[in-house]
């Protein structure tokens, strides 16, 4: 039982439905003593090569553990890592600044996070996850969806900021 969501058990492994709106609940701050209280919650999973933190905010960050501790992707202050769709001139996206009026379902899975979003009448599936195994691969899987009977046009831009940088033990 938690008061930020539920477990399920929809696929072949269990996952935690997310159910709290990060830009909007109160009870999401927490207090990190020593930086500042912050909204962020994060699931930690990977294979034996990269580890990727998918948080609450809809974004990921990923940390390559081959030759020491090296982020390929940037950890504070925050991830990265989002698709953006563009449908009759609205741009939504999944990661918590681009999210629509209604909070998208967020799902952290065994190996990495789900989000789904809608936008009058197309709606995307994404799900980022790191396959089990020693390759260097993140999997970005893309699922979109039109119910509105009619063809449609969208713009689908996958976005990632790359920042290689080797974790400074010292700071933790």
């Amino acid at each position: 039982m938690s008061s930020f969501g539920e477990w399920s058990a929809e696929g072949v492994l269990p996952s935690f439905r997310y159910a709290r709106d990060v830009r909007t609940d109160p009870a999401t701050e927490w207090d990190r003593i020593v930086m500042p209280p912050t909204r962020r919650h994060v699931h930690v999973t990977g294979n034996q090569r990269l580890t990727i933190l998918a948080d609450n905010e809809g974004r990921t960050a990923v940390l390559d553990e081959a030759y020491g501790l090296r982020w390929l992707t940037p950890w504070e202050p925050y991830g990265t890592g989002e698709t953006l769709l563009e449908h009759h001139g609205r741009t939504i996206g999944t990661a918590v600044e681009s999210w629509p009026d209604e909070m998208p379902e967020l799902s952290f899975e065994v190996d990495g996070l789900l989000t789904r979003i809608a936008n009058a009448g197309v709606h995307l599936s994404r799900r980022v996850c790191c396959p089990y195994g020693e390759d260097p691969w993140i999997l970005v899987e893309l699922e979109l969806g039109n119910n509105s009977g009619e063809p449609v046009d969208v713009i689908v831009t996958e976005r990632w900021r790359i920042w290689a940088e080797w974790m400074n033990l010292q700071d933790i």
